[in-house]
């Protein structure tokens, strides 16, 4: 398995098309110019290729802002897919938490934030494997503070579409969305007490509705596991 974490600037027309392809083979609705928009205010993606195949990659922008008088790190989540033949590899997660390693070593006294939109219960997934405390969550309200900088990130970035009331960026199905297969929750997932929290803050999932998450990026806020694939360095970092 090949692993890398590539700028966007870098990455040259057969890349690009191989990610679009990988990306519309699993979502509906797609085109190559909301994909490519997308891309595009990007600063990163990870990469995973198998025999030489894109198997999986996901977009990453870094965001450096001032929020009440404090400068804050925010990191974005883009286009996320990972082919269903590798779902029980695990194959992104590594890269990406060390990512996060990489991040807070460039700024060890500035917060950084994991802002996660997803119309997907599998990503929504990640937060309580990976962090102890992330909001929004079944086990708590969101503190105002925390809400409150959801709020100001959700309208920052999507303006009109992010709908603060309910948490949620909405297209009204302009932009891509998963396909029947990988929208359906399997059987006995459904027990879960994060995908049924996740369906009912999300109900319009299917249509492209996007949930608005975020975590503390910080040691104290992160689970053995993460702390431990923090250290993970079998990838390759090409500018």
């Amino acid at each position: 398995m090949e692993l890398r974490i590539r700028s966007v600037g870098g990455l040259d027309g057969e890349m690009r098309e191989s990610l679009y392809r990988l990306h519309a083979a699993f979502f509906d609705n797609c085109s190559t110019e909301i994909f490519a928009a997308d891309l595009a205010e990007k600063d990163y993606v990870i990469t995973a290729r198998d025999d030489g195949n894109l198997v999986a990659f996901s977009t990453i922008k870094v965001h450096d802002e001032c929020v009440n008088g404090r400068r804050t790190i925010f990191l974005f989540s883009g286009d996320t897919i990972v082919h269903p033949d590798y779902w029980m590899r695990n194959i992104l997660c590594p890269t990406f938490t060390a990512f996060l390693g990489w991040t807070l070593q460039r700024h060890p006294d500035v917060p950084v934030y994991w802002f996660l939109i997803t119309k997907g219960f599998r990503t929504y997934l990640l937060l309580p494997t990976f962090f102890k405390t992330f909001h929004p969550c079944p086990e708590s309200s969101t503190p105002q503070e925390i809400q409150a900088l959801i709020d100001h990130i959700g309208r920052r970035r999507y303006g009109a579409n992010y709908d603060a009331a309910r948490g949620i960026i909405s297209f009204d199905g302009a932009q891509d969305y998963l396909n029947e297969r990988l929208r359906q929750v399997p059987a006995g997932h459904g027990k879960s007490r994060y995908i049924t929290f996740f369906l009912s803050r999300n109900p319009g999932y299917a249509r492209g509705d996007e949930l608005a998450c975020l975590t503390l990026v910080d040691r104290s806020n992160m689970k053995p596991l993460t702390l431990k694939m923090m250290e993970f360095k079998g990838f390759a970092w090409e500018p």
